[in-house]
């Protein structure tokens, strides 16, 4: 069948929608708080302990924001935990670019 669709999105108020896998997902109050709890728990003390099971952060990044990101999702529930891996793996990134901290290492 050819021809034009129209796809009517109602957006209330004071909600997202996010696209994913063709399908889109209301970002709720819940889902904006589990992020914001995410956030908050990105800590220096998180990022020590992920350095220290791990090794030595220059030469392992990927892996210590890998452990440090399972580690903060573990206290999650509730939520859809592929979407929120990728949105906070996207966050460390961005905490840590350019090769610098936020944190002091130890």
């Amino acid at each position: 069948m050819k021809g034009r669709y129209v796809v009517k999105i109602k957006i209330e108020e004071f909600s997202e929608f996010q696209y994913s896998e063709n399908n889109f997902i209301k970002i709720t109050d819940k889902d904006f708080n589990i992020k914001q709890m995410c956030l908050n728990n990105l800590t220096e003390n998180r990022l020590n302990t992920a350095i220290s099971k791990i090794g030595n952060f220059n030469e392992n990044r990927e892996e210590i924001f890998e452990l440090l990101s399972e580690d903060i999702l573990s206290e999650v529930n509730g939520f859809h935990v592929y979407e929120l891996k990728e949105w906070l793996d996207q966050m460390i990134r961005e905490k840590f670019k350019n090769g610098t901290t936020p944190f002091q290492i130890i």
